[in-house]
């Protein structure tokens, strides 16, 4: 919720000021938010998978909402954690639980983009293009 409010709001400083044009969520930056979406979602879709009715809907809307939240963290090995981690316990559920799994995931990157392009922000989809590779890259962006 934080995290959206910063998307939003995009406040140039203070509390909820954003790092690097990335949101942290109120927690110590914004690959730790990208580490806890990604956690929460991993276990929503745990949930979602075996679950029924009412409850695995919503299981997965949370998935939904987490998969977006790491996205937007612009953390790129959060959402290849989600992906992994997701899509190996769901194989092994069976297919209807795989196609329902990558539908969650891929649900949570079209609301993050869509929220990204909306409020001008940036993704995690814009960070894998932006060029900073590798430690020198980093090390330019902190100077």
């Amino acid at each position: 919720l934080v995290a959206a409010l910063q998307i939003t709001l995009r406040p140039a400083d203070g509390l909820f000021a954003m790092i690097d044009e990335r949101p942290d969520g109120l927690l110590a930056n914004p690959t730790s938010l990208g580490a806890f979406a990604a956690g929460t979602a991993v276990a929503c879709g745990y949930v979602a998978v075996r679950s029924v009715g009412r409850r695995r809907q919503l299981a997965h809307l949370a998935a939904v909402m987490c998969v977006a939240t790491a996205h937007l963290s612009a953390s790129r090995i959060s959402m290849i954690a989600i992906a992994l981690v997701s899509l190996g316990s769901a194989v092994r559920r069976s297919w209807k639980a795989l196609a329902e799994t990558v539908g969650s995931i891929i649900a949570g990157v079209i609301v993050a983009e869509t929220a990204a392009r909306l409020t001008q922000s940036r993704a995690g989809s814009d960070r894998l293009t932006a060029g900073v590779q590798g430690a020198d890259g980093r090390f330019e962006v902190w100077r």
